[in-house]
Order: structure tokens, then C-alpha cells, then sequence
């Protein structure tokens, strides 16, 4: 495995912004959930289930270390080793161990592809870190191998659905929910996009979907308890507004609303946790079974190779991740094309100012022209200058009416329903802007074709050729005396070769 999706080359996107859990009131529920008491963390709720201090635990992706760093306060590890990818942290967690005197080192290594440290371990623990592998089987099945049968290994994490592509159900709940947030309150409810996950993160929540699936391949079932999120974690993680209001007393309120539906949500669909407390002992007897790891590695080895064809994408986008991420395209094409037309009228309107195209007007509009446009060619000449029966589209009334028709209606849908607040819900909204947004860009289609078929038309077509033609013509030569025409032959003459070099 080689893949860049497997490991995230910046660092800087951890320990930033806030998150669900950063408000107490949801600590204590999560608490709660998994002890019965909410003021009891989960590690000192496994430090009495377990009763016992582990002499040497491997913390997975440890980051910048302050989860080892608790445990050994709290006395639950008595030495602590950690591996992690991104050397800046490990140095964070290094240094911070030395300044606390406390017995913790560690390793860096892609644990997709390298080896765990080497030693003996009692403890394994996954605080928010398995939603990072990639490899889960792989990484799961070493630490079965190398922990002793009565060892533990000891989780909390994300295991919602992979690269946070929520389900719809929950989603549209959440969506309506907001909406009767006061604003003061509500969130800026963003669907996570697909591209931009692989750009930031490509590790975030890669198979967090297959976290619990594999825990049960290897580990036994002490606890695994569902902490929920499918409602609460969208509307309040990096939620800046409910964060920094000043009234504690709305915020509490709504807070407590929010978990509430949360709480009903997850009692109606169990599965739809996003995150989670288990943990269990390994189970060595499956070590044994060589049919079903092989059957179990070649499906890892096909799902990666998968991604590596796709971009770093697993499976088929959902619903609402294709008309979002069609959206955008949308869009962008819709800056595109008022680029296009803004640079066309630009040019159209620089090609109208030349000498040429100007003089044409002033020669029919001239003394001499009215006095003999009798003339076929001269009476031609004013007619195609002034305006021809093949106008262009954006001279027709009718066209532009329908048009601007058109694009009142769009204004009116984008108003009503591209805002993010739709009470229709968050796919039904995406959809409507996305109708609204290909409506639009056919429209834009059309006049920027027909701002560049009118300069295609008055440049070849007739103000650079034909105006030579009358240069040259007999009526020309006639009046060739009139020192009037003599003069602007003379000029036009002039800037014909101008144009040309």
C-alpha cells in the first residue's frame, strides 16, 4: 500500500477548531453512557472494570500525546509507547513527556505498512485513531498478535460512515432541526464534500464504517456501548456561533434540545452511532483460521486497490454528495462563462471603436453619401452598417425577453432556496439550486455564442472586407475628385494597413 490517501502529509488539521464534546454538557452524556456516571472518564470507568495498572500500552496514533499522558496520571499505564505518522507531533509529545518526567516513547511509522514497536504490551489503546488506517485488518490483526491473551484493547472512536458522507435520514434531521435554531445559534450546515475531504484529510474517517466490523474479527465483546452524534456532532462540532454566544442560558437550552432529538434519533436507529466505546481481549483461536485471513486480506488488498483507481474514493457518492458536488460544477462553470461573455462584450465593444468600423458609419451618414444614395452600393453600404436582417440574438426582444424571464425565475429560486435554510430539506434544496444554476448557465451559454458569432461576423464578415470593396469601387473612383471621399479613402486606407500589420 502506497496510496497517498493513507497517511495525511499535514498535520495542521488536528487539534483545530471545536468540537461536539468541547461543551461539558455532552461529556457527561458521553460519560454517562459509558459508566452510568457522568462525571466518570472512560478510562477511569476501564480502570475499575479492569482493575488492574498495565505495565506497557501501545497508543495508536498518538498525535501529540496528551491522551498517554492522562493515563499515566491517572494511573492506569504505568509505560506508555506511541506511534504516529507525523514527526511534528511525536516531537510535541516527546517534548511535553520530558517536561512531565514521564515514562512514554515514541515511534514514527506508517502504521498502514510498517511493523508495530517492538516489546511486549499489555494495553493497546485507539483514542480516535483507528478512523485513520487504512489497512484496518492488517493493523487489527497485529495488535491481536502481539497482545497476551489476557491483554485488552481499549477503544474510543469515530465509526460513523466513512469520510463523514452521513446517512440522508440523519442528515435531512439535522438539516430541519437547524432550521429552527435561532440564527444567533445555528450552524453553517455544510454537507462534507468529497473533494475537498481527500484535499484536507485524505485519512479522515477512511473506514470508520469498518471499525467495529473488524474489532469483532479479532477482539471479544466486553463493552461495546454507542454514544450517538448522527444528529448532535454535525449541528455542534466547529459550530462558532453557539460556542462564543455570551447567552449561557440560550445556549444551554438549545444544546439540551439538540442531544435530546440526538438521543431519540439513535434509540430509533441504533446503527446510525457515529461514535463509540468497546472494548475487548483478543481472541487468538482466529489467528489460526488461514482461509478466512486470506479471504479477509484479499478483500483489503481489492478495496484499496479500488480507491487507488478512483481517485481515493471507495464507493459510489450518495444522493445528496452527487447533487452538491454537481452544484459546485455548476457553479464554477457559471464564473466561467460570465468571464467569457465580460471578455466578449469587452472585445466586441474595442472592435466597434476602430477606425474602420467607425468611418463606415460617418461615410454614410456623410453629406456626399446622402447625396447619392440613389446609389445601389452606397444604399447597400448604409443598410448593412445601420443593422441587417440577420441581427444578432441579442438584438431580438423577444429572445431577450424570454431570457430575462428566465433569469428573474432563477434569481427568485436562488433567493428562496440556495440559502442553506430550506424547510424542504437539504437534498430537495440542492436539487432546486442545481436545476436553477443549469437553467442559468444554458442561458449564459447562449449569449456568450452569440456575442462571439457577432464578432466573428463583424470582423470577417462585413466591416473588414466590404469597406475595402468600396474603397475600390467605381462610385469611389467617380467621386474620387470630391476631395471629401479622397480624405477618407486616404485615412481608411491608412488603417487597413495598420489592421494588417
Amino acid at each position: 500500500m502506497s496510496a497517498s490517501f493513507e497517511v495525511n502529509e499535514n498535520s495542521d488539521v488536528y487539534y483545530a477548531g471545536t468540537y461536539w464534546n468541547d461543551f461539558e454538557v455532552v461529556r457527561e452524556r458521553i460519560n454517562g453512557r459509558i459508566s452510568g456516571n457522568p462525571t466518570r472518564k472512560w478510562h477511569e470507568h476501564f480502570a475499575l472494570k479492569t482493575s488492574r495498572t498495565f505495565k506497557r500500552a501501545l497508543i495508536l496514533n498518538c498525535g501529540n500525546g496528551w491522551v498517554e499522558r492522562e493515563l499515566v496520571e491517572s494511573g492506569l499505564i504505568a509505560e506508555g509507547v506511541g506511534i504516529d505518522y507525523s514527526q511534528s507531533l511525536l516531537d510535541e509529545a516527546s517534548a511535553a513527556a520530558r517536561e512531565s518526567d514521564m515514562p512514554l516513547t515514541y515511534h514514527q511509522a506508517n502504521i498502514n505498512t510498517g511493523a508495530l514497536p517492538e516489546g511486549e504490551f499489555d494495553l493497546v489503546v485507539n483514542h480516535a485513531a483507528a478512523h485513520h488506517i487504512a489497512a484496518i485488518d492488517r493493523v487489527f490483526r497485529q495488535v491481536c498478535r502481539i497482545l497476551p491473551e489476557d491483554g485488552w484493547f481499549v477503544s474510543f472512536d469515530y465509526v460513523g460512515p466513512h469520510r463523514n458522507q452521513y446517512r440522508l435520514d440523519a442528515w435531512e434531521e439535522a438539516w430541519q432541526l437547524n432550521e429552527e435554531i435561532p440564527e444567533s445559534f445555528r450552524q453553517d450546515l455544510e454537507y462534507p464534500p468529497m473533494p475537498v475531504m481527500l484535499v484536507v484529510d485524505p485519512t479522515e474517517a477512511v473506514h470508520s464504517e469498518l471499525i467495529l466490523e473488524t474489532f469483532r474479527r479479532y477482539f471479544s465483546e466486553d463493552q461495546v456501548t454507542a454514544l450517538g452524534g448522527a444528529i448532535a456532532y454535525p449541528l455542534l462540532t466547529h459550530n462558532a456561533r453557539i460556542f462564543s454566544t455570551e447567552d449561557e442560558a440560550g445556549r444551554s437550552q438549545w444544546i439540551e434540545r439538540i442531544l435530546r432529538v440526538d438521543d431519540a434519533f439513535l434509540a430509533e436507529h441504533p446503527e446510525s452511532t457515529l461514535f463509540a466505546y468497546f472494548a475487548g481481549q483478543p481472541r487468538k483461536s482466529v489467528l489460526d483460521q488461514v482461509d478466512l485471513l486470506t479471504r479477509w486480506e484479499a478483500e483489503e488488498a481489492e478495496r484499496e486497490q479500488r480507491a487507488q483507481d478512483n481517485g481515493g474514493e471507495y464507493y459510489d457518492r450518495g444522493p445528496l454528495a452527487t447533487a452538491l458536488i454537481a452544484l459546485e460544477e455548476q457553479r464554477a462553470l457559471h464564473a466561467g462563462l460570465r468571464t467569457q461573455r465580460a471578455q466578449l462584450e469587452a472585445e466586441l465593444q474595442a472592435m466597434q471603436s476602430r477606425f474602420l468600423y467607425s468611418r463606415a458609419r460617418r461615410l454614410v451618414e456623410s453629406e456626399w453619401a446622402r447625396a447619392v444614395r440613389g446609389n445601389r452600393m452606397v444604399a447597400g453600404l448604409e443598410r448593412r452598417v445601420r443593422g441587417t436582417p440577420e441581427k444578432s440574438v441579442l438584438d431580438r426582444p423577444g429572445q431577450l425577453a424570454e431570457w430575462e424571464s428566465e433569469g428573474a425565475e432563477t434569481e427568485r429560486l436562488a433567493t428562496e432556496n440556495g440559502g442553506g435554510h430550506d424547510p424542504r430539506g437539504a437534498l430537495s434544496t440542492a436539487l432546486i439550486a442545481l436545476d436553477a444554476e443549469e437553467r442559468e448557465n444554458v442561458r449564459l451559454r447562449a449569449e456568450v455564442e452569440a456575442l462571439r458569432s457577432e464578432s466573428v461576423t463583424l470582423e470577417s464578415g462585413f466591416l473588414y472586407s466590404t469597406i475595402r470593396r468600396v474603397l475600390d469601387a467605381r462610385l469611389t473612383r467617380r467621386l474620387r475628385e470630391n476631395h471629401v471621399v479622397a480624405s477618407v479613402e486616404r485615412r481608411a486606407r491608412t488603417a487597413v494597413g495598420r489592421e494588417s500589420s
